[in-house]
């Protein structure tokens, strides 16, 4: 159980600076990555000089969202030679080195396709942001690791939050008369180089995770730097290696499990089955799924194009609030509970979104419905930066061994992009085809993660790895 030091225990003043500026200035690429997925029509429209504005007809024959494929397919090429990354170049020269090679590359295309004039170069582009996407994940839960026992969640959980403060920026800056237009929409791809180059410059003396050098080679000496380095010197260094020994002793190699040898392990499937059920919880949520088609979805509620920018802004800026609450939130309830809560939460947003949709087939009213509409999308967007987005790796911090992680990371990966394949591909057809219908049909996947999730997730927080290892041979 934990101590009363432990529970005492604040982040140190350096692990807050490197959350701050691996959560902004880190997650650069995702953001420019999500911007370009919202204007894809306006972007293609501009390389294609056809009009300075997009109209109507451009949104209603908008049936793909290209730029979302494309992103997954980079992050599906990454996580399948993620492994052998981190196996040559360690874990955090992979998520902050050469994450960001990708960040300038997909930038440079950007700006490449402006000048030139070449629409293709766009899906090229677009791919480097999604391999760039694909290291949310590791950065969340290796950072995770630097905390103290009991602030593992606020680790992961603030730096969700110092990415929102940097996304409502970025954001604010893409109304139409400011960078999203002709003339200038390369613009926020030159603020992406230049972040990510800070970002890099800033970063020349970052060390290794204290648990991944203690895993991969148990230099006394490298390790005590890392703790003292992301955490203070009054900590008990004795006490963190013995945590690190019990873990790493779960299992007799001291190697990283590829895909193949964690699924042949029935404890590992056990864990990862329950990871799973969070992030498909996580995934079918109504702002994620939403978000390649949110100009669709606005111009079929008959709302103003040029209201795009700020409605986005708003959502932003619900979820900054959200998220600064979700670290106070997390240390007040169990996991279990929060995560039940986010599920139930969630599937309220979908029914709200099918009765707006609802109201304005049958009455051809526009203001109930875009209220209701927009609601439902605030409060879908106020869940997920609340925590529920952040599922994934608090999981995985909390239940999956070292041994494990990176393949953890993998098959999560890999299982989270095919969902969001199967929902960028289907949303328009089954949308034509069931109307608002169709957010019911969504919210029926997430009902039935919440129930095998209360029947068979143990309450996490207050246990280490090693502690709840037998709680999952229970199962």
């Amino acid at each position: 159980m934990k101590t009363t030091k432990e529970n005492n225990e604040k982040l140190s003043w350096n692990l807050l600076y490197y959350i701050i500026l691996h959560g902004t200035l880190g997650n650069i690429g995702n953001i420019l990555s999500n911007i370009s997925i919202t204007y894809e029509i306006d972007i293609k429209n501009f390389i294609d000089h056809k009009n300075n504005t997009i109209n109507k007809d451009d949104v209603d024959n908008f049936e793909i969202s290209s730029f979302a494929l494309t992103s997954i397919f980079g992050q599906l090429f990454i996580c399948f030679i993620f492994h052998k990354l981190v196996i040559n170049f360690g874990s955090s020269f992979s998520w902050i080195f050469i994450r960001h090679y990708l960040v300038i590359a997909a930038c440079l295309l950007m700006i490449l396709a402006k000048i030139e004039g070449l629409s293709i170069i766009l899906l090229f582009s677009q791919f480097l942001f999604g391999a760039n996407s694909f290291f949310i994940l590791p950065q969340s839960v290796f950072i995770g690791e630097c905390g103290s026992f009991n602030k593992r969640a606020s680790v992961i959980l603030n730096i969700n939050t110092a990415n929102m403060f940097i996304s409502v920026i970025i954001t604010s800056l893409t109304p139409k008369e400011i960078l999203i237009n002709e003339e200038n929409w390369h613009y926020i791809y030159v603020i992406g180089i230049a972040s990510s180059t800070c970002y890099l410059l800033l970063l020349n003396d970052i060390k290794e995770t204290p648990k991944y050098l203690f895993f991969i080679n148990p230099n006394f000496q490298k390790i005590y730097e890392s703790l003292i380095f992301y955490r203070k010197e009054n900590i008990d260094i004795e006490k963190e290696i013995d945590n690190y020994e019990n873990e790493v002793s779960m299992y007799k190699k001291r190697l990283s499990m590829t895909i193949s040898e964690i699924l042949n392990l029935k404890n590992m499937r056990k864990r990862i089955f329950l990871i799973l059920l969070g992030e498909i919880s996580q995934k079918i949520s109504l702002y994620i799924i939403l978000s390649p088609y949110i100009e669709k979805i606005l111009n079929y509620l008959n709302l103003p194009l040029f209201y795009t920018s700020s409605i986005i802004i708003g959502l932003q800026l619900g979820g900054l609030a959200a998220s600064m609450l979700s670290s106070v939130i997390s240390e007040q309830f169990s996991r279990k509970k929060l995560f039940i809560t986010f599920i139930i939460l969630s599937g309220i947003s979908f029914k709200i979104m099918f009765l707006g949709i609802l109201f304005q087939n049958v009455h051809e009213s526009n203001l109930f419905s875009q209220i209701v509409c927009i609601l439902a999308l605030y409060l879908s967007t106020v869940i997920s930066n609340i925590g529920h987005n952040c599922i994934t790796p608090i999981l995985i911090n909390d239940i999956i061994p070292i041994h494990g992680k990176v393949a953890a990371i993998q098959i999560l990966s890999i299982f989270s992009n095919m969902i969001q394949v199967y929902l960028i591909i289907t949303f328009v057809p089954l949308y034509n085809l069931l109307g608002s219908g169709i957010f019911l049909s969504y919210n029926f996947f997430i009902t039935i993660s919440m129930f095998l999730l209360v029947k068979y997730l143990p309450d996490t927080s207050d246990k280490m790895v090693y502690q709840i290892f037998n709680d999952y041979e229970e199962l």
